[in-house]
């Protein structure tokens, strides 16, 4: 029987900087309620100077922690993100290399 796939452990990073749809609303001159209204969304997490692949490879960390294996013995990796800080090659390289995948 060939070797089945599966997701072994999940991993998550944010970052520290909480950003209040309060504060928001002070720069855009609306309310938090309003914000809240049309987004859904109450608060968020600001990166700073942190980039896409910077915070996927925490997350890949932490999922490596918690599933007890090394990147090497993982199958595939996959990154995915709407923005990432350039086109080409995406942050799947940045992320590989960081983990000492590739």
């Amino acid at each position: 029987m060939p070797d089945a796939s599966y997701i072994h452990a999940f991993g998550a990073y944010l970052p520290e900087r909480v950003v209040r749809s309060a504060e928001l609303a002070e720069q855009l001159g609306c309310t938090a309620e309003w914000i809240e209204s049309v987004s859904g969304i109450r608060e968020r997490r600001w990166a700073g100077e942190e980039t896409v692949a910077d915070l996927a490879v925490l997350a890949a960390r932490n999922c490596l922690a918690r599933a007890g294996i090394e990147a090497a013995q993982v199958g595939l990796l996959i990154v995915a993100s709407g923005s990432a800080e350039r086109r080409f090659p995406g942050p799947g390289a940045t992320v590989a290399a960081a983990l000492d995948y590739i």
